[in-house]
């Protein structure tokens, strides 16, 4: 069984990666930025709140992280020579950018039928992955063999309204499947949650699309060879799961 443990310290290997290629792209751009500052602000923003979790402590989280800008700040302030504002910017965007939408999806595995409790549910992190990826395949698929209207050509040329009714079609398929044999939230959750990924999933997609072409860049990295970088991989995750967060948090 995959344990909260588990999937804390997966998705804190992804955010690293992340905010190296987010580092490498601010590079790109011609933006000054303090390494260190950017990598504790992003870290502590996820880890933070999920010991918080773990423990049940009384620490007061969110004092603390109100202090991480203001560091921030001051860090960039003493390191940056020129473009003092931009760099805090990009900065502060890096843990709302990374660090929320997996912190979101991390949070999200103490939902389970309408509310949170202490019983962590692998089953409904896997399922949103499952969906993301159901989305990605059949708009590949589905736009590759019937696209012909593009979606936003301005942004990303290949991606087609055919392609996406595909996507949504096979993520609706799954939400069924997810239902049916993992179980972990009632059917209307599931579908309202592959409605959501359908939507944000794409526009998260066409976020990262239009920071590589401001950036002048085909992939965000190469550690997966042929398929880009983490940013490439993960581009659904940073709109998408936030969005879901929040409407998990309304219903329960």
């Amino acid at each position: 069984m995959v344990s909260e443990y588990t999937l804390f310290f997966l998705f804190l290997f992804i955010i690293l990666i992340s905010v190296y290629e987010y580092l490498q792209i601010s590079k790109t751009l011609k933006i000054g930025l303090s390494a260190f500052w950017v990598y504790l602000l992003t870290l502590s923003s996820f880890i933070l709140p999920s010991l918080h979790l773990f423990y049940k402590t009384n620490l007061n989280v969110l004092a603390l992280l109100l202090f991480l800008p203001f560091f921030t700040m001051l860090a960039t302030v003493l390191t940056s020579k020129k473009n003092m504002l931009p760099s805090i910017a990009v900065s502060l965007f890096a843990p709302i950018y990374i660090a929320v939408p997996f912190l979101a999806l991390f949070n999200m595995g103490f939902m389970g039928h309408y509310k949170f409790g202490e019983t962590y549910h692998y089953e409904i992190v896997l399922g949103y992955f499952i969906l993301l990826w159901c989305n990605d395949t059949g708009a590949y698929i589905t736009g590759k063999k019937f696209g012909k209207h593009k979606l936003f050509e301005r942004i990303s040329p290949k991606k087609t309204w055919e392609g996406s009714i595909g996507g949504a079609a096979l993520s609706f398929l799954a939400a069924w499947f997810i239902y049916t044999y993992l179980g972990g939230m009632d059917s209307f959750e599931w579908y309202m949650s592959a409605c959501i990924v359908v939507i944000f999933g794409t526009f998260g997609d066409l976020f990262e699309s239009l920071l590589k072409r401001n950036a002048g860049i085909k992939d965000s990295g190469k550690i997966l060879p042929g398929h880009g970088g983490i940013l490439d991989r993960f581009d659904g995750v940073f709109l998408s799961a936030p969005v879901l967060y929040a409407y998990l948090l309304l219903v329960s």
